[in-house]
Protein backbone atom coordinates (compact mmCIF):
# COMPACT_ATOMS: atom_id res chain seq x y z
CA UNK A 1 0.00 0.00 0.00
CA UNK A 2 1.40 3.35 -1.02
CA UNK A 3 1.63 6.42 1.17
CA UNK A 4 -1.22 8.11 -0.75
CA UNK A 5 -3.57 5.20 -0.08
CA UNK A 6 -2.69 5.20 3.65
CA UNK A 7 -3.41 8.92 3.93
CA UNK A 8 -6.74 8.45 2.09
CA UNK A 9 -7.80 5.71 4.53
CA UNK A 10 -6.86 7.84 7.56
CA UNK A 11 -8.83 10.77 6.18
CA UNK A 12 -11.86 8.57 5.64
CA UNK A 13 -11.62 7.36 9.26
CA UNK A 14 -11.60 10.94 10.56
CA UNK A 15 -14.66 11.74 8.43
CA UNK A 16 -16.58 8.82 10.00
CA UNK A 17 -16.54 6.38 7.05
CA UNK A 18 -14.54 3.41 5.82
CA UNK A 19 -12.94 2.73 2.49
CA UNK A 20 -15.83 0.48 1.48
CA UNK A 21 -18.45 3.17 2.22
CA UNK A 22 -19.74 1.77 5.56
CA UNK A 23 -20.17 4.17 8.48
CA UNK A 24 -17.26 4.25 10.86
CA UNK A 25 -17.06 5.55 14.47
CA UNK A 26 -14.50 8.27 14.87
CA UNK A 27 -11.33 6.93 16.40
CA UNK A 28 -12.35 3.25 15.95
CA UNK A 29 -9.96 0.85 14.25
CA UNK A 30 -11.09 -0.10 10.78
CA UNK A 31 -10.43 -3.80 11.34
CA UNK A 32 -13.15 -3.98 14.01
CA UNK A 33 -15.11 -6.29 11.70
CA UNK A 34 -12.86 -9.04 12.88
CA UNK A 35 -14.42 -8.84 16.35
CA UNK A 36 -17.85 -9.71 14.94
CA UNK A 37 -16.72 -13.13 13.78
CA UNK A 38 -14.47 -13.84 16.72
CA UNK A 39 -15.83 -15.97 19.55
CA UNK A 40 -16.10 -14.36 22.99
CA UNK A 41 -13.79 -17.01 24.51
CA UNK A 42 -11.01 -16.14 22.05
CA UNK A 43 -11.37 -12.45 22.89
CA UNK A 44 -11.21 -13.17 26.61
CA UNK A 45 -8.11 -15.31 26.08
CA UNK A 46 -6.38 -12.52 24.20
CA UNK A 47 -7.33 -10.04 26.87
CA UNK A 48 -5.97 -12.27 29.65
CA UNK A 49 -2.66 -12.84 27.90
CA UNK A 50 -2.15 -9.15 27.40
CA UNK A 51 -2.49 -9.16 23.65
CA UNK A 52 -5.01 -6.39 23.59
CA UNK A 53 -6.01 -5.18 20.16
CA UNK A 54 -9.09 -3.90 18.42
CA UNK A 55 -10.77 -7.32 18.51
CA UNK A 56 -10.80 -7.33 22.36
CA UNK A 57 -13.28 -4.44 22.51
CA UNK A 58 -16.92 -4.43 21.42
CA UNK A 59 -17.81 -2.91 18.14
CA UNK A 60 -18.78 0.73 18.26
CA UNK A 61 -17.09 1.53 21.61
CA UNK A 62 -16.22 5.20 21.61
CA UNK A 63 -12.74 6.24 22.70
CA UNK A 64 -11.89 9.11 24.95
CA UNK A 65 -11.07 12.52 23.47
CA UNK A 66 -7.41 11.98 24.33
CA UNK A 67 -7.39 8.70 22.40
CA UNK A 68 -9.07 10.34 19.39
CA UNK A 69 -6.48 13.09 19.34
CA UNK A 70 -3.71 10.49 19.39
CA UNK A 71 -5.23 8.73 16.36
CA UNK A 72 -5.55 12.02 14.51
CA UNK A 73 -1.89 12.91 14.94
CA UNK A 74 -0.67 9.37 14.26
CA UNK A 75 2.12 9.02 11.64
CA UNK A 76 1.37 7.77 8.18
CA UNK A 77 3.27 4.52 8.42
CA UNK A 78 1.38 1.33 9.26
CA UNK A 79 3.84 0.38 11.95
CA UNK A 80 3.36 3.68 13.76
CA UNK A 81 -0.44 3.45 13.39
CA UNK A 82 -0.51 -0.06 14.85
CA UNK A 83 1.68 0.86 17.82
CA UNK A 84 -0.34 4.02 18.48
CA UNK A 85 -3.61 2.10 18.33
CA UNK A 86 -2.27 -0.48 20.77
CA UNK A 87 -1.36 2.25 23.28
CA UNK A 88 -4.79 3.83 22.89
CA UNK A 89 -6.60 0.54 23.52
CA UNK A 90 -4.39 -0.21 26.53
CA UNK A 91 -5.30 3.19 27.94
CA UNK A 92 -9.00 2.61 27.33
CA UNK A 93 -8.87 -0.86 28.86
CA UNK A 94 -7.40 0.54 32.08
CA UNK A 95 -10.38 2.85 32.70
CA UNK A 96 -12.38 2.01 35.86
CA UNK A 97 -15.64 0.19 35.17
CA UNK A 98 -17.45 1.57 38.29
CA UNK A 99 -18.02 5.12 39.45
CA UNK A 100 -16.34 6.33 42.66
CA UNK A 101 -18.55 6.38 45.77
CA UNK A 102 -20.51 9.54 46.46
CA UNK A 103 -19.15 11.80 49.12
CA UNK A 104 -21.36 12.93 51.98
CA UNK A 105 -22.65 16.45 52.30
CA UNK A 106 -20.01 18.78 53.70
CA UNK A 107 -21.17 21.66 55.86
CA UNK A 108 -20.04 25.10 54.96
CA UNK A 109 -17.21 26.56 56.94
CA UNK A 110 -19.29 29.49 58.16
CA UNK A 111 -18.36 30.30 61.76
CA UNK A 112 -21.19 30.09 64.26
CA UNK A 113 -21.26 31.43 67.79
CA UNK A 114 -23.77 30.66 70.54
CA UNK A 115 -24.64 33.90 72.23
CA UNK A 116 -26.01 32.48 75.48
CA UNK A 117 -27.77 29.51 77.09
CA UNK A 118 -30.25 30.17 79.86
CA UNK A 119 -31.46 27.57 82.35
CA UNK A 120 -34.31 28.06 84.78
CA UNK A 121 -37.78 27.05 85.86
CA UNK A 122 -40.97 27.79 83.96
CA UNK A 123 -42.84 30.97 84.75
CA UNK A 124 -46.55 31.15 85.53
CA UNK A 125 -47.65 31.56 81.91
CA UNK A 126 -45.68 28.52 80.73
CA UNK A 127 -46.98 26.40 83.61
CA UNK A 128 -50.59 27.23 82.76
CA UNK A 129 -50.04 26.50 79.05
CA UNK A 130 -48.52 23.09 79.72
CA UNK A 131 -51.19 22.05 82.27
CA UNK A 132 -54.49 20.34 81.54
CA UNK A 133 -56.54 22.04 84.27
CA UNK A 134 -56.30 23.83 87.58
CA UNK A 135 -56.20 21.60 90.67
CA UNK A 136 -58.64 23.13 93.16
CA UNK A 137 -60.04 20.17 95.12
CA UNK A 138 -58.22 19.32 98.34
CA UNK A 139 -59.82 15.90 98.90
CA UNK A 140 -58.25 12.90 97.19
CA UNK A 141 -61.32 10.66 96.92
CA UNK A 142 -65.04 11.15 96.70
CA UNK A 143 -66.71 9.15 99.42
CA UNK A 144 -68.40 6.73 99.89
CA UNK A 145 -67.67 5.51 96.35
CA UNK A 146 -63.96 6.11 96.86
CA UNK A 147 -63.35 7.38 93.38
CA UNK A 148 -60.77 10.08 92.59
CA UNK A 149 -62.15 13.57 93.15
CA UNK A 150 -62.76 15.68 90.08
CA UNK A 151 -60.26 18.54 90.07
CA UNK A 152 -57.99 16.89 92.65
CA UNK A 153 -54.44 15.63 92.41
CA UNK A 154 -55.71 12.12 91.55
CA UNK A 155 -57.95 13.28 88.73
CA UNK A 156 -57.96 10.69 85.88
CA UNK A 157 -57.18 13.49 83.43
CA UNK A 158 -53.65 13.59 84.86
CA UNK A 159 -53.01 9.93 84.09
CA UNK A 160 -53.86 6.50 85.46
CA UNK A 161 -52.21 4.20 87.98
CA UNK A 162 -54.15 1.06 87.02
CA UNK A 163 -53.25 -0.92 83.91
CA UNK A 164 -56.92 -1.69 83.24
CA UNK A 165 -57.96 1.98 83.00
CA UNK A 166 -57.58 4.54 80.21
CA UNK A 167 -56.36 8.09 80.61
CA UNK A 168 -59.14 10.62 80.06
CA UNK A 169 -56.76 13.01 78.29
CA UNK A 170 -54.89 10.86 75.77
CA UNK A 171 -57.12 7.74 76.06
CA UNK A 172 -54.05 5.49 76.42
CA UNK A 173 -53.23 2.67 78.78
CA UNK A 174 -50.82 2.85 81.70
CA UNK A 175 -47.94 1.63 79.53
CA UNK A 176 -48.38 4.26 76.81
CA UNK A 177 -49.53 7.24 78.91
CA UNK A 178 -46.66 9.25 80.39
CA UNK A 179 -48.88 11.45 82.55
CA UNK A 180 -50.09 15.04 82.27
CA UNK A 181 -49.64 18.22 84.27
CA UNK A 182 -51.99 20.23 86.43
CA UNK A 183 -51.31 23.49 88.24
CA UNK A 184 -52.22 24.89 91.66
CA UNK A 185 -52.79 28.60 92.00
CA UNK A 186 -50.94 29.84 95.09
CA UNK A 187 -52.14 32.89 96.99
CA UNK A 188 -48.73 33.40 98.59
CA UNK A 189 -45.22 32.42 97.40
CA UNK A 190 -43.53 29.30 98.77
CA UNK A 191 -39.97 28.02 98.69
CA UNK A 192 -39.16 25.75 95.76
CA UNK A 193 -38.00 22.42 97.16
CA UNK A 194 -35.47 22.01 94.34
CA UNK A 195 -33.80 25.36 95.10
CA UNK A 196 -34.15 25.41 98.87
CA UNK A 197 -30.45 24.85 99.56
CA UNK A 198 -29.45 27.51 97.00
CA UNK A 199 -31.89 29.97 98.59
CA UNK A 200 -30.35 29.32 102.00
CA UNK A 201 -26.82 29.94 100.70
CA UNK A 202 -27.85 33.19 99.01
CA UNK A 203 -29.44 34.47 102.22
CA UNK A 204 -26.23 33.63 104.08
CA UNK A 205 -24.28 35.85 101.68
CA UNK A 206 -26.46 38.98 101.67
CA UNK A 207 -27.59 41.50 104.23
CA UNK A 208 -31.11 40.87 105.50
CA UNK A 209 -31.80 44.61 105.58
CA UNK A 210 -30.35 46.09 102.37
CA UNK A 211 -29.94 42.79 100.42
CA UNK A 212 -26.34 43.61 99.40
CA UNK A 213 -23.46 41.13 99.48
CA UNK A 214 -21.66 41.04 102.83
CA UNK A 215 -18.30 41.95 101.24
CA UNK A 216 -16.39 45.16 101.07
CA UNK A 217 -16.25 46.98 97.75
CA UNK A 218 -12.64 45.89 97.20
CA UNK A 219 -13.35 42.21 97.88
CA UNK A 220 -16.51 42.32 95.78
CA UNK A 221 -14.68 43.73 92.74
CA UNK A 222 -11.87 41.18 93.02
CA UNK A 223 -14.29 38.28 93.40
CA UNK A 224 -16.47 39.46 90.50
CA UNK A 225 -13.37 39.68 88.28
CA UNK A 226 -12.47 36.07 89.05
CA UNK A 227 -16.02 34.87 88.40
CA UNK A 228 -16.08 36.54 84.97
CA UNK A 229 -13.08 34.64 83.61
CA UNK A 230 -14.15 32.61 80.53
CA UNK A 231 -11.67 29.82 81.34
CA UNK A 232 -12.98 29.33 84.87
CA UNK A 233 -13.75 25.64 85.38
CA UNK A 234 -16.61 24.22 87.40
CA UNK A 235 -14.46 22.93 90.27
CA UNK A 236 -12.64 26.23 90.56
CA UNK A 237 -15.94 28.12 90.48
CA UNK A 238 -17.34 26.01 93.32
CA UNK A 239 -14.23 26.57 95.43
CA UNK A 240 -14.43 30.30 94.75
CA UNK A 241 -18.08 30.42 95.81
CA UNK A 242 -17.30 28.42 98.94
CA UNK A 243 -14.67 30.99 99.90
CA UNK A 244 -17.18 33.83 99.42
CA UNK A 245 -19.77 31.95 101.48
CA UNK A 246 -17.36 31.39 104.38
CA UNK A 247 -16.30 35.03 104.37
CA UNK A 248 -19.91 36.25 104.40
CA UNK A 249 -20.83 33.91 107.27
CA UNK A 250 -18.14 35.49 109.44
CA UNK A 251 -19.45 38.99 108.79
CA UNK A 252 -21.30 40.25 111.91
CA UNK A 253 -22.54 43.50 110.40
CA UNK A 254 -23.20 44.77 106.90
CA UNK A 255 -20.30 46.86 105.49
CA UNK A 256 -22.81 49.02 103.59
CA UNK A 257 -25.73 49.75 105.95
CA UNK A 258 -24.15 48.69 109.24
CA UNK A 259 -27.07 46.47 110.34
CA UNK A 260 -26.53 43.39 112.46
CA UNK A 261 -26.44 40.05 110.58
CA UNK A 262 -26.42 36.64 112.23
CA UNK A 263 -26.50 33.03 111.08
CA UNK A 264 -29.26 31.91 108.68
CA UNK A 265 -30.35 28.30 109.08
CA UNK A 266 -33.21 25.94 108.38
CA UNK A 267 -35.88 25.57 111.05
CA UNK A 268 -36.21 22.06 112.49
CA UNK A 269 -38.77 19.74 110.84
CA UNK A 270 -40.06 22.32 108.37
CA UNK A 271 -39.25 24.19 105.18
CA UNK A 272 -38.71 27.47 107.00
CA UNK A 273 -35.69 29.71 107.23
CA UNK A 274 -34.80 31.66 110.37
CA UNK A 275 -32.29 34.42 111.02
CA UNK A 276 -30.60 34.48 114.44
CA UNK A 277 -29.97 38.19 114.45
CA UNK A 278 -29.03 38.42 118.17
CA UNK A 279 -26.67 35.46 118.21
CA UNK A 280 -24.53 35.67 121.37
CA UNK A 281 -25.03 39.42 121.69
CA UNK A 282 -26.63 40.20 125.03
CA UNK A 283 -26.65 43.95 124.46
CA UNK A 284 -28.75 43.72 121.31
CA UNK A 285 -30.99 41.14 122.95
CA UNK A 286 -31.77 43.39 125.90
CA UNK A 287 -32.43 46.32 123.59
CA UNK A 288 -34.82 44.19 121.58
CA UNK A 289 -36.63 43.01 124.74
CA UNK A 290 -37.27 46.58 125.89
CA UNK A 291 -39.43 47.09 122.81
CA UNK A 292 -41.88 44.53 124.26
CA UNK A 293 -42.18 45.99 127.78
CA UNK A 294 -45.77 47.10 127.29
CA UNK A 295 -46.77 43.79 125.70
CA UNK A 296 -45.15 41.80 128.52
CA UNK A 297 -47.14 43.68 131.15
CA UNK A 298 -50.40 42.78 129.44
CA UNK A 299 -49.39 39.20 128.71
CA UNK A 300 -47.69 37.27 131.49
CA UNK A 301 -46.78 34.42 129.16
CA UNK A 302 -44.09 36.53 127.51
CA UNK A 303 -41.39 35.51 129.95
CA UNK A 304 -37.66 35.93 129.63
CA UNK A 305 -37.34 32.28 128.71
CA UNK A 306 -39.62 32.71 125.73
CA UNK A 307 -37.97 35.91 124.64
CA UNK A 308 -34.55 34.26 124.55
CA UNK A 309 -35.63 32.05 121.66
CA UNK A 310 -36.70 35.03 119.54
CA UNK A 311 -35.50 34.80 115.95
CA UNK A 312 -36.21 36.54 112.69
CA UNK A 313 -38.60 34.61 110.41
CA UNK A 314 -37.51 34.73 106.77
CA UNK A 315 -40.81 33.81 105.14
CA UNK A 316 -41.00 33.41 101.34
CA UNK A 317 -42.87 36.68 100.84
CA UNK A 318 -40.22 38.65 102.70
CA UNK A 319 -37.40 36.83 100.96
CA UNK A 320 -38.97 37.47 97.56
CA UNK A 321 -39.37 41.19 98.22
CA UNK A 322 -35.92 41.49 99.81
CA UNK A 323 -34.04 39.77 96.98
CA UNK A 324 -36.02 41.60 94.29
CA UNK A 325 -35.17 44.94 95.85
Amino acid sequence: MTDAEQQEQMGAGERGETTNGAPHVKGQRKDATTSENEAPNERAEKHRKGGRDASSHPKGQALSPAAVSIVQVAPSSLKSVASTSQRVIDAVGSYPTTLPPKEGAVETAIPRKIEKIKFGIMDSVEIIKSAEFQVHERSLYKMPDRVPSRGGVLDPRLGVSNKNQNCETCHQKLKECTGHFGYIKLELPVFHIGYFRSTLQILQCICKTCARVLLTDKDRRMTAKQFRKPSLERVRRELLFKGVLDKCKRAKSCPHCGQRNGPVKKAPSSLKLIHDQFNKDEGLMQEYHREFELARRANQQLTDQNMKSTMDDLNPLRVQVGIAS
